[in-house]
Formats: structure tokens, C-alpha cells, sequence
């Protein structure tokens, strides 16, 4: 049997690849289906909360918070295929991207062949003067009605069994190789005749006979240089091929310094070095990226300083400098099952509603995480617990112009700092956003929820009940609202979804208002949680009248 199957993916700012989605439907000789897979897959961190992202289409957010990690997916579609199934993709990035995390997460290589539809398909295509693309061009230009939208791994391969079927391709071709292209066949064997021309997508060229690496503008390139394009760097540091001194000396720099980056991003460690170096770094370090050798590491201190190395005398490495990874690694899980346990949203919330609850499981995680005993100064803690409020989503130092994101590189070393809820409150004290991190208005933390507010297990609305009793509130249950009303307002909690959605009349501004409730900018996520909050504020109300009321008798 035939599967055919399509992955979709999402990559964060660090180049690291999380899928997202996969589909895979098993067919017959003639392209009938015969069973049909689909998952969903759960981001491994809030790095992938992109959801805007294509790879994110055919679903809400929610729908892939609560779906399966990788593992899992991955261990069910291994269950679902059969040892002699030939998976096809239509393209050969989908197919790297399963054999990549079959190898990461199962830690085994894909038992079943894997082919690349296009391989055998467009030269098939092309041999009968047919439309080339993808599955979805190819339904376009024949008529068939495909399902949309685009990038829903299901819709996708769908769209792929239809071409095929219409086409009327011979599965059987492709228990074999895919045919080559003559057309790129001729024009290799005349590579030897015919000086070979840059080509205008591959920035690189490469010099067979000498091994030297070459930008395509490059004046040294010989006239009768025979040529490779390359459109990256991979090759050159794969092969170890030589440079050319004359164009490839910035690029190879630049290069070297962000596969360095990408191997210190992907690795755990907090103390680094080069194998033939006498000095170690911290993670953070920019004195390693430029070095050629291989970069070695540990987590803790004294492993690397028994090497017999010493600190780097830029990043000042020290042994209080980080945590013990052990004890780190354990806090961070002990606050994620906090987490789990008690914030975990049973509703589907709006956009802003979602921003708000990732910036609190965020600040939650690391205030929670951090040792309360780490301080060196008041400073430093104010600083710390102002970094780590959920309603602030920018943030600026005293005697600094700027404001910035929460993961702003500037940020990090400032002192005295303050926050904000929403970019126009930025702008309006006198700041300006940073060139770096580029803060916007999409940002916004316009509906917060207190970092101390959490889910509470056995609560009911007998306790509300209770509550309204001991405070002398009249109150009633309408429908799924229990409503009741205190000395300076009304109020309408909504229990049927969790986090509560709280309504509120103020009947010191309007009291002639009975009807028009307006909702609180906020999410809770306990009853008793909602019920301190509706004192606090009404202490409050309480207060400012009865200033306001002396100041007028006063006058």
C-alpha cells in the first residue's frame, strides 16, 4: 500500500523546528483511499505560540494546546502504518522534517521507504507537456474542486490523492528510482565543453577541479572554471573546503559565528569552551562564536574549571553565576505541574484573553522559579517582581529613554525599572520604543489576571453563597449568572466556563443604571479568587467617595 502524507511546521527565532500537524491517508494502485490519520501536535514552548502562522491553519489555538505532545503523535502514527508501506510526500522538505524527528524524539530511523512524489512525478509531467506544481495547482488547472484551506495537513493530502487520481500516474513506478532528467543530464556532460554561468540563485559557487569557494560576482572565478551553485554556506563548512581569499573573507566570518550560535542555542550548557583552548566561557560569551574548533560544555562550574582551564576574563565566568542545572531543571518542572494544576483554562478565550494568559504562565513560571534568597539588593528584587508582573508588557529603566519587550537583550543589567500595560501608556510618560526589539501596540496586556489568583479544587456556588451571607449581600441565581448586589454596585459572575467572566454596574457613577452591566478587564480563575477581588474594589470605590465627599464639604 501507498500513504500518502504531508507535515506541517512551525521554526522559532533560535531555528529550532516544532511540528504542528500531520496527516497521512493509505491508498491503493489506483489512488482509492483506503484509511485515512490525522493529529494535531502540542507547541513544545511559547516560542511556537505564533498563530498566525500557516502551520497553524485548521485550527484554534486551543485546539492545539490541548492536543498530544510529539511523542505521542508520533508513537500512534508508527502504530497506524504497516511495515510495507511506501510513505510519499510531494516535496523533499517534509520528508526531512519526519526522518529528523523520528531520529530526535523515537530515536530510530523511519522502517518504511519513503519516496518524493515530485521526483517521479514531474519528470512524467513534463514528458507530456502537462502543468507542473503542486497538488493544489495541479487541481486548479484540471478543474477538481479541492478542498481548502491551504496548509491543513488533512485538506493537503486530500488535494494530493485527487491529482493523483485524475492524472492516473502508475503507483507502480514508484517502487522504483524516479527517472532522471535528461534535460539536466545533457547539460552536465557538457560541462566539460562549456564554461559553466553563475547562477543568479545560487550565491555560491564552488570550483570542481580546485575545491575553492566562491561568491557568484566573484572576479578570480577563471574563465574556464567549471562550477557548482550552492545557495548556502552548509556545504563548504560539511566538505571543509577551501575559501577564496579574495570575496568569501566576510561571509565565511560571518558564517562561522552563527553556526557557532545555533550549536550554543541548541545545547544545554551554561559553561562553554573550544576543544583546544585554555579558556572557558559563559553560555552568553561572544568571544568563542569566531572559533573554528569543536565547542565543548557542561552545566556546572567546577566540571569545567577542573579541565584546568580559566575564566574568560570578558564574560567573567563565576561559580554563583547560575544556578545548579539540577536544582534548576527540578524547580522549573515542580512549577510547571504548579501550573498545570492549578491555570490550565477550560474555555476557548479570544486573542486577548489568550496573550494575557500566556504572559501570566510565563511571569508565573518565573517567579515561582527564581530563589527568593538570590538578591543582592532591594533594588534587584523590586526589579525582579516588576519583570514578573503579568499586566506589564513593556518595560523602561529610570534615567533611560526607551522601552522594551520583556526579552529585550537591552534590558538585561538595567536597574529601577518600571512597567506598562499597553504601548500608548509607553509613549504618553515620555519613552520611545527600542530599535531592537521593536515593541507595537500588538502587545497590549489589556485583560490581566493577578499573579497570586489561581484555581482553587472543591469550589461551588454554595461558597458564594456563604460569602454574600457573612457580608450581608442580597443576591439570586439567574440562569448561569449568580448576581448580587453590595453598597457600591452590582455584580453578575458568569460560572459556566472557567476562567469566570465578571459583569459590574457602578451605582456611585450611574445610579440610576440597573440594567447596562459592562464586563472587568480581567480573567479568574477561583470563586474566592473573584469575591476578594469584588472587595478590594469596592473598599476602594468606598474610599475615593468619601474623600471626595470631605474635600467638597471642605470647599
Amino acid at each position: 500500500m501507498f500513504v500518502l502524507m504531508d507535515i506541517e511546521w512551525i521554526e522559532n527565532r533560535y531555528h529550532h523546528i516544532n511540528p504542528t500537524q500531520i496527516a497521512a491517508m493509505r491508498v491503493d494502485e489506483q489512488w482509492n483511499c483506503q484509511d485515512q490519520f490525522y493529529s494535531r501536535i502540542y507547541p513544545r514552548d511559547n516560542s511556537f505560540h505564533n498563530w498566525k502562522h500557516m502551520a497553524y491553519i485548521g485550527g484554534t489555538p486551543s485546539d492545539f494546546l490541548y492536543a498530544h505532545g510529539i511523542y505521542r503523535v508520533l508513537t500512534d502514527l508508527q502504530s497506524w502504518l504497516c511495515e510495507d508501506d511506501v510513505i510519499c510526500f510531494w516535496y523533499v522538505d517534509s520528508k526531512n522534517i519526519l526522518k529528523s524527528i523520528y531520529n530526535l524524539v523515537l530515536k530510530i530511523k523511519v522502517p518504511q521507504r519513503i519516496v518524493v512524489l515530485g521526483d517521479y512525478l514531474f519528470p512524467f509531467l513534463a514528458e507530456r507537456k502537462m502543468k507542473i506544481g503542486n497538488a493544489y495547482a495541479l487541481c486548479n488547472e484540471y478543474g477538481l474542486q479541492a478542498t481548502g484551506p491551504k496548509h491543513y495537513s488533512e485538506n493537503d493530502v486530500i488535494a494530493m490523492q485527487k491529482a493523483l487520481g485524475y492524472i492516473q500516474y502508475p503507483a507502480s513506478l514508484l517502487y522504483g528510482e524516479p527517472p532522471r532528467d535528461t534535460q539536466a543530464t545533457s547539460n552536465a556532460d557538457k560541462a566539460s565543453e562549456v564554461p559553466s554561468i553563475p547562477d543568479a540563485m545560487c550565491p555560491y559557487q564552488l570550483e570542481v577541479d580546485t575545491g575553492i569557494f566562491h561568491k557568484a560576482d566573484c572576479s578570480a572565478i577563471p574563465s574556464n572554471a567549471v562550477l557548482t551553485g550552492h545557495p548556502d554556506l552548509k556545504y563548504f563548512f560539511r566538505k571543509k573546503l577551501q575559501a577564496c581569499p579574495y570575496c568569501m573573507k566576510e561571509d565565511v566570518r560571518k558564517g562561522i559565528r552563527e553556526r557557532n550560535q545555533d550549536i550554543i542555542n541548541r545545547t544545554q550548557y551554561q559553561f562553554i569552551f573550544a576543544e583546544h583552548s585554555d579558556v572557558f566561557h559563559r553560555c552568553g560569551c561572544p568571544a568563542i562564536l569566531s572559533t573554528t574548533d569543536v565547542i565543548k560544555g557542561s552545566g556546572y562550574y567546577d566540571t569545567v574549571a577542573k579541565t584546568g582551564r580559566r575564566p574568560c576574563k570578558l564574560c567573567n565566568p563565576t561559580s554563583g553565576t547560575w544556578l545548579n542545572m539540577a536544582e534548576k531543571k527540578k524547580a522549573k518542572r515542580a512549577a510547571k505541574a504548579s501550573i498545570a494544576k492549578t491555570v490550565v483554562p477550560d474555555r476557548s478565550m479570544n486573542s486577548r484573553e489568550q496573550r494575557a494568559y500566556v504572559r501570566y504562565t510565563e511571569a508565573r513560571t518565573e517567579r515561582f522559579t527564581a530563589a527568593k534568597d538570590n538578591f543582592k539588593s532591594e533594588t534587584e528584587k523590586n526589579d525582579f517582581y516588576t519583570l514578573t508582573q503579568p499586566r506589564f508588557a513593556f518595560f523602561c529603566s529610570a534615567g533611560y529613554q526607551t522601552f522594551h519587550r520583556r526579552n529585550c537583550q537591552k534590558l538585561h543589567g538595567l536597574s529601577n525599572i518600571t512597567g506598562f500595560s499597553r504601548y500608548k501608556d509607553a509613549i504618553r510618560s515620555g519613552h520611545t520604543p527600542c530599535k531592537f526589539c521593536k515593541p507595537t501596540a500588538k502587545l497590549d496586556i489589556e485583560c490581566s489576571i493577578p499573579i497570586t489568583n489561581k484555581r482553587r479544587k472543591g469550589e461551588s456556588i454554595s461558597d458564594l453563597e456563604t460569602l454574600c451571607a457573612e457580608q450581608g449581600y442580597a443576591y439570586e441565581i439567574a440562569d448561569q449568572y449568580f448576581c448580587f448586589t453590595t453598597a457600591m454596585g452590582k455584580w453578575k459572575i458568569d460560572f459556566s466556563s472557567n476562567p469566570y467572566i465578571v459583569y459590574h454596574i457602578n451605582r456611585v457613577r450611574t445610579p440610576n443604571n440597573e440594567h447596562d452591566y459592562h464586563r472587568q478587564p480581567r480573567l479568574f480563575l477561583s470563586l474566592l479568587d473573584t469575591f476578594e477581588y469584588i472587595l478590594r474594589h469596592d473598599k476602594k470605590l468606598e474610599e475615593r467617595t468619601s474623600s471626595l465627599a470631605e474635600h467638597m464639604r471642605n470647599q
